[in-house]
């Protein structure tokens, strides 16, 4: 006798207990649609919005190979700056900013999470805590810097 899994599998999810949500949003994971099933499906435990969304990204997050394109600039004390999401079928949840000024040798890195910013979508950051500031009296010296977005995270786009 041959065994058969694709036989067996619908038998032991029926065994386990394991619900269709439970299910369908195992088989979609690390997707924009295992996202929402998830967004869904614990929005029932009367949890806030900020928990689940928190809960749902974590889980569904992955680390993707897409580029932030953008610009940024000392202002007011802190540097801001904006990043657009320049891939095709994935949603951005998180990135790091890694801040160099090339007067100081230091750098200063944030990580930016619990974002959704779809494809060809613009998000903005600003880093409050930084370790140098360059004198505001010297705007020559607020435009040596370089920074980069790394470290980018995200669900990929899928009906």
């Amino acid at each position: 006798m041959k065994y058969r899994p694709y036989i067996l599998l619908p038998v032991a999810l029926l065994l386990s207990g394991c619900d269709g949500d439970d299910w369908k949003e195992s088989w979609n994971a690390r997707t924009s649609k295992g996202l929402a099933l998830c967004l869904s499906k614990d929005e029932k435990q009367n949890l806030s919005q900020e928990t689940v969304r928190r809960h749902c990204l974590a889980k569904h997050q992955r680390p993707v190979n897409v580029t932030l394109d953008g610009h940024a600039r000392y202002a007011s004390g802190t540097f801001q700056g904006l990043v657009t999401n320049a891939g095709q079928n994935v949603i951005v949840t998180e990135y790091t900013v890694v801040l160099k000024h090339a007067k100081s040798e230091k750098t200063d890195t944030a990580v930016f999470s619990q974002r959704l910013v779809e494809p060809q979508r613009v998000d903005a950051f600003e880093i409050s805590k930084l370790s140098f500031f360059p004198m505001e009296d010297s705007e020559l010296n607020k435009e040596r810097f370089s920074w980069q977005a790394k470290d980018v995270k995200g669900v990929k786009i899928e009906f």
